[in-house]
């Protein structure tokens, strides 16, 4: 806390600074332009089958075509071929060689892997890469340089995925598991304590449908040994376009995490935060969507709906407010440079939760903007620039305008059920889309896929819809 404050606060309650201090801590971890969320994200791609990527591999028969999902013959195909590559590399070095193990993460490398229609494939991947990354909490340029094609099947083994060498810039590993039929394989990923994030659900429905998982070069990967059938999957390493750039670690999660657990134990019971997003939003509040945040703004809300205790569970409650400045000001002469703002007010418009739900009309919510909304301006009116959305009333020379700003509000599970407000209009609408993917300019979706802690997003409190 500067000087300033401190002289400010001087006649105050020895709990106020250090509040004001707990703030700032707050802040700046939402502040911090690495925001790690995951370190590690898996789905499935449902809009893959359309692509269908056509995957030729050099020595392959059957026009070196590989089919889905991949056939037992093509499989025993593979199999063997991975077998010659294997006794060739006995045969230069002089080691023993049983027939079982390769010497490399991945069996087949980028040079003897050729996908056809590459334009549209690389739009897909880019856009896969910018969702997935983006829930990592890696806002950078991202691209994808593949490393092979992983085979496993029974009694092969090879070693840990990320027994590679990262180049510079690289910063963790994407998975792409093509259609193909197979039991165990199961993938475990974790860092330290979290939660570990596992690929037991691909097994069941490997045959129809591709997954991806990726995840940071500094995790723990645990596989488990296939014990029928094989596994097919496209090897890439994820790289920082601007390799100057700091490299995202699972460490950073982390470290974010362990951050915001140890606030939460100071958190003032029946309070609610607010943290101001970056991005201008229309006044509409039908147009206020999780789905719909910019780039920034989505991994502040990823980072915290993935923020779990060391049970895994979430931490958070989170909801978006739209926020309205109202005012009214005299402008004489028809000129705006001269102009005096006769009065003003800001309030929150309305709360969206997770689900798209908007309550209006609020009474009562613990919320004071002035103190629990975090954000750099000096005065909270300053936080809705000098532009207006729309003028709403003129009478003379007196012109009504108003203004809005988007913040996420939060507030622990573990006291929610100290929370609580009314909201006399209620409105439930569905989801925009279920498969958004934007782009680093556009939107992004933020509903976390298979991310540990992430829970629902359920309140634990009723709002009442008193239309009377």
């Amino acid at each position: 806390m500067d000087s300033a404050q401190n002289d400010e606060n001087d006649d105050n309650s020895d709990d106020e600074p250090a509040t004001m201090d707990w703030n700032e801590q707050l802040r700046s971890i939402l502040d911090n332009d690495v925001r790690s969320s995951s370190f590690c994200v898996t789905q499935r791609l449902d809009h893959v089958p359309a692509l269908h990527p056509k995957i030729h591999l050099t020595g392959l028969t059957v026009n070196d075509r590989i089919s889905y999902p991949l056939t037992h013959h093509q499989s025993m195909q593979l199999e063997e071929m991975v077998k010659v590559a294997c006794e060739k590399r006995r045969n230069n070095s002089g080691s023993d060689y049983d027939g079982s193990v390769v010497d490399k993460p991945w069996e087949f490398d980028a040079s003897q892997v050729t996908i056809y229609e590459q334009e549209k494939w690389n739009e897909f991947l880019n856009s896969l890469v910018h969702d997935m990354t983006l829930q990592m909490g890696v806002s950078s340029p991202v691209k994808a340089q593949l490393l092979g094609l992983a085979l496993k099947g029974p009694g092969v083994s090879a070693p840990d995925l990320l027994d590679c060498d990262f180049q510079h810039g690289g910063f963790g590993l994407l998975e792409v598991q093509l259609p193909s039929y197979y039991k165990g394989g199961t993938m475990v990923v974790s860092y330290k304590d979290e939660p570990n994030v596992s690929t037991k659900e691909h097994v069941d429905e490997s045959q129809d449908a591709y997954f991806a998982t990726c995840f940071f070069a500094d995790c723990e990967l645990q596989t488990e040994t296939i014990k029928e059938g094989s596994r097919l999957s496209l090897i890439y390493q994820l790289q920082l376009a601007d390799p100057t750039l700091p490299i995202p670690t699972a460490a950073n999660v982390w470290k974010h995490r362990e951050e915001l657990r140890q606030l939460v134990q100071k958190w003032e019971e029946g309070t609610m935060k607010g943290y101001l997003l970056d991005e201008t939003y229309s006044g509409d509040v039908n147009d206020i969507w999780f789905a719909n945040l910019a780039t920034h703004d989505a991994q502040v809300v990823q980072l915290l709906q993935s923020a779990a205790d060391t049970e895994g569970d979430s931490l958070f409650v989170v909801h978006l407010a739209l926020l309205e400045k109202w005012e009214s000001v005299s402008i004489s002469d028809g000129s705006e440079d001269h102009d005096e703002i006769l009065d003003s007010s800001v309030t929150v418009k309305a709360v969206i939760d997770a689900d798209g739900n908007i309550f209006s009309d609020i009474t009562m919510l613990p919320f004071d903007i002035d103190w629990d909304l975090l954000h750099d301006a000096e005065e909270v009116d300053d936080i809705f620039g000098d532009e207006p959305y729309e003028e709403v009333r003129r009478e003379g020379d007196v012109h009504e305008f108003t203004y809005y700003r988007v913040a996420v509000l939060f507030w622990p599970r573990a006291i929610a059920d100290s929370i609580a407000f009314d909201a006399s209009t209620s409105l439930k609408r569905g989801a925009p889309g279920s498969s958004f993917i934007g782009t680093r300019d556009k939107r992004a979706r933020v509903e976390p896929v298979n991310v540990p802690g992430a829970g629902r997003q359920d309140d634990p409190f009723v709002l009442d819809d008193d239309s009377d």
